[in-house]
């Protein structure tokens, strides 16, 4: 009979001091917990009774040891933080060396060369009232065999039509 009054005292503390916790405080009990639920087990077990279970678990679970243990963990958030920013800096800062990099490799701050425009040839598209889209093209000196011509492109008020929609 002792055993099973001893049983139902710890359940019922535990369950008194979980509700207490979720009552009084707007985090989780797990998070503000300075005692583990092992570690809560541990003390009521050794107490000799429920009144010495409670001073125990009161003292290991203080608002002190809690608030200490926020402390800590803000100060780990903060850490984590600072160290993803520090990261995502020097990150962007590679990134944009190495694209400052290409572009001056590359040139692209400069215009296109008269020669490469030569070998490119030119395009010009106007697009009528109706919808079709009229195109000249002047061929580069690199296709020597064409001629330069101006043509209506194939079903463009269509496409022209399903671009919008899309």
């Amino acid at each position: 009979m002792k055993a099973l009054l001893k049983v139902f005292s710890i359940v019922a503390l535990s369950i008194v001091l979980s509700v207490g916790i979720f009552l009084t405080n707007s985090v989780s009990a797990c998070e503000l917990a300075a005692v583990t639920p092992k570690g809560a087990a541990d003390i009521i077990r050794e107490s000799d009774s429920v009144q010495e279970a409670g001073n125990r678990l009161k003292a290991a679970d203080s608002s002190d040891v809690v608030a200490g243990q926020i402390r800590d963990r803000n100060t780990t958030q903060d850490q984590q933080r600072a160290k993803r920013d520090d990261l995502i800096g020097t990150t962007q800062e590679k990134l944009k060396g190495a694209a400052e990099t290409v572009k001056e490799k590359l040139n692209l701050d400069e215009p296109l060369a008269p020669s490469t425009k030569e070998f490119l040839g030119k395009r010009q598209e106007d697009i009528q009232p109706n919808g079709d889209v009229i195109v000249r093209e002047q061929p580069g000196y690199y296709q020597k065999n064409r001629q330069a011509r101006q043509f209506v492109e194939q079903d463009s008020a269509q496409n022209y039509q399903q671009e919008i929609h899309q």
